[in-house]
């Protein structure tokens, strides 16, 4: 997936920020979004209309918990 530069939304060109986006939907239309930027990752869940936002998380971190979730997952 190629990255979304913020000049496509009218920055100035020495003000550009890189984002990289991934979204994953399921069958009813529910989203999860995950968008890096230079803070950090952001984590977007939409439902029926409504969004909720969290983060930045450090991508270590986010690297972190997500492995320590396949850990659970495969004990149980």
């Amino acid at each position: 997936m190629e990255p979304i530069a913020a000049r496509r939304f009218g920055a100035a060109p020495e003000r550009m920020l890189t984002l990289d986006v991934v979204e994953l939907t399921d069958p009813e239309g529910d989203a999860l979004t995950l968008t890096t930027d230079a803070e950090g990752i952001w984590i977007t869940c939409t439902t029926d209309g409504d969004e909720v936002t969290v983060g930045p998380f450090p991508a270590d971190s986010l690297r972190d918990a997500l492995r320590a979730l396949g850990a659970f997952t495969r004990a149980a």
